[in-house]
């Protein structure tokens, strides 16, 4: 991998990684260098995947989902555990992804109203930062490496 050292590289932060790195899932932080991508994770371990290792890259929107993800399909496998890996995730929630049925008593509907109004925030703002990160990957690789988007009907 060439590290671009300059710090003006597209950069997602808050990530996770699938397959995890340890046993416990890692947050850590996903940069496009010249030839590749770099996932450094809060401990300090480090996953790269070159641009050209790269076969599909799917950008998968949080349009219904609980989820944001960018997935890559690799030509060649890559290790990382004691495991060989073709297919590798960036993800972050939307939201909560489980609910507190305790809580709901009889006057919190205005508390929902306002979670579900940050959630939808939040929402567009990662969509935003998920894009932002993919245009500026798609112009720094020369549209070498294109994204899709699942068709949803």
């Amino acid at each position: 991998l060439l590290i671009n050292l300059n710090r003006s590289n597209p950069k997602l932060k808050d990530l996770y990684i699938r397959p995890n790195i340890a046993q416990k899932r890692m947050q850590g932080s996903l940069e496009a260098h010249v030839n590749g991508f770099r996932f450094t994770s809060v401990r300090g371990d480090k996953v790269d995947i070159l641009y050209n290792n790269i076969k599909h890259a799917v950008f998968q929107p949080c349009d219904g989902e609980m989820i944001i993800v960018l997935h890559f399909h690799l030509k060649n496998a890559i290790m990382f555990g004691k495991k060989r890996h073709t297919d590798v995730q960036f993800y972050t929630e939307v939201g909560e992804i489980t609910t507190d049925l305790g809580k709901h008593q009889h006057m919190h509907d205005r508390d929902d109203l306002y979670a579900e109004q940050m959630e939808r925030e939040m929402r567009h703002k990662l969509k935003t930062a998920f894009k932002n990160f993919i245009e500026k990957v798609e112009a720094l690789t020369k549209e070498e490496l294109e994204f899709e988007i699942p068709f949803r009907e």
